[in-house]
């Protein structure tokens, strides 16, 4: 299940485990360090999103921030 990406309140419900604090207690070494793969997903998000916001300045198009 870990390996198959789930989440730990995934395998906690799936194991019947009680509180997914111990899910992760006795499991918790088997899920990937989420670090880098977080970080180059916000990397990702923010290029996306300031990729946008530079092409709709290109145009002429930058949405008021107040409204």
């Amino acid at each position: 299940m870990i390996a198959a990406g789930w989440s730990p309140t995934s395998v906690q419900a799936e194991l019947g485990h009680s509180d997914p604090a111990f899910t992760l207690r006795v499991y918790g070494h088997l899920w990937p360090d989420e670090i880098d793969s977080g970080r180059q997903a916000l990397d990702a998000l923010l290029a996306r999103h300031v990729g946008r916001d530079m092409d709709d300045a290109a145009a002429g198009m930058v949405a008021d921030p107040h409204g």
